[in-house]
């Protein structure tokens, strides 16, 4: 069953009889995990022709009826693996045309060679999925709750109260987050080294706005590209000023409308940069304690197999609180499908 997915998410078509060797192991290392995957059809018919549908704009409940859809899982997996040593992975957008067909695909459950989507693909498409989840991923009360936290003078307080949102989450949102934060900090690890340009701040610059809604819809006036357009009017050189002041007089004309944009823009800027700064936390202090708990973290290492794996020159590995520590032994033997 497990097997099956990774056949028709990386190679398409009747003809092929084979995987990836990438793809094997990490289906070795799913398959220590029944149900992130449910039944792709009759366990004797080697290619399914469906797989479970990946809804964009419903809640998270709804998509993750059992766990994380096999779809879904792969292409964060994709992420892990690939993004690391590209430039620009979730700031530089993703091909258009592509993006709508692999949401497509996702929507209709259809299947689809992985390998025909660029990283950027993938990552734009994932970015869209995250901010179309009605109260987005945290809930409105996470959000409501990290905003606080994230004003804590206590890093080990931060941590703390992180630590105890996370895991009040449902089981199938905090894997997500787990596979998300352990993917961004593998690409924040990297950013120098391979010169992606993608550190923790880069990258919370970059898909905050789709993990914090209410950074930028507070207002239902005030958009996106409302809160980019105030930021080029309030920044150098003059010209840009002055550019984009004549546009938001040309496209907000009616008297005290602008104005109360303006202020709904200046305080979605605000939130915007407080989102920034919690995901630059959560991105920095991924596995260094424990902050999405001792079994996420299993879950992570055992879904991408990155617990103390060398790749190149660098190791990722986790460093428990005393209260939580796992001896080598049992790290190394989870690790063993």
């Amino acid at each position: 069953m497990l097997r099956n997915l990774a056949t028709v998410w990386g190679a398409h078509g009747k003809g092929c009889d084979r995987m990836t060797s990438w793809a094997e192991r990490m289906h070795r290392r799913a398959a220590t995990f029944s149900n992130v995957v449910t039944s792709c059809g009759h366990p004797s018919v080697p290619y399914p022709r469906r797989l479970e549908k990946v809804k964009f704009g419903v809640p998270l409940d709804e998509v993750c009826k059992q766990d994380i859809p096999g779809p879904l899982l792969v292409l964060v997996l994709k992420l892990n693996k690939e993004a690391p040593f590209k430039k620009d992975v979730f700031r530089a957008p993703g091909h258009q045309g592509n993006m709508k067909k692999l949401i497509h695909f996702l929507q209709a459950g259809r299947l689809v060679n992985i390998d025909n989507f660029s990283v950027y693909t993938i990552a734009s498409v994932l970015k869209k999925f995250l901010r179309k989840l009605p109260e987005g991923i945290f809930g409105r009360e996470g959000e409501q709750a990290l905003f606080t936290i994230i004003g804590l003078e206590s890093m080990e307080e931060q941590r703390d109260q992180i630590h105890r949102l996370i895991t009040l989450l449902p089981t199938h949102t905090q894997r997500l987050l787990v596979l998300l934060f352990g993917t961004f900090r593998v690409i924040a690890m990297n950013s120098e080294r391979a010169r992606t340009g993608m550190t923790s701040e880069a990258l919370g610059v970059s898909v905050a706005p789709s993990f914090f809604q209410s950074c930028v819809s507070d207002g239902k006036t005030a958009k996106m590209e409302d809160v980019m357009r105030f930021k080029a009017s309030t920044s150098d050189p003059p010209q840009a000023t002055l550019w984009a002041r004549l546009k938001w007089s040309q496209q907000h004309p009616t008297p005290g409308h602008s104005e109360r944009v303006l202020d709904e823009v200046k305080a979605a800027t605000k939130r915007s940069e407080v989102a920034t700064k919690i995901m630059k936390f959560l991105i920095d202090n991924f596995g260094v304690s424990n902050l999405f708990g001792r079994d996420n973290y299993e879950f992570y290492a055992r879904i991408t197999g990155r617990i103390l794996k060398v790749e190149e020159d660098w190791i990722f590995s986790f460093r428990y609180p005393p209260d939580t520590l796992v001896s080598l032994d049992i790290v190394l033997r989870n690790l063993h499908f």
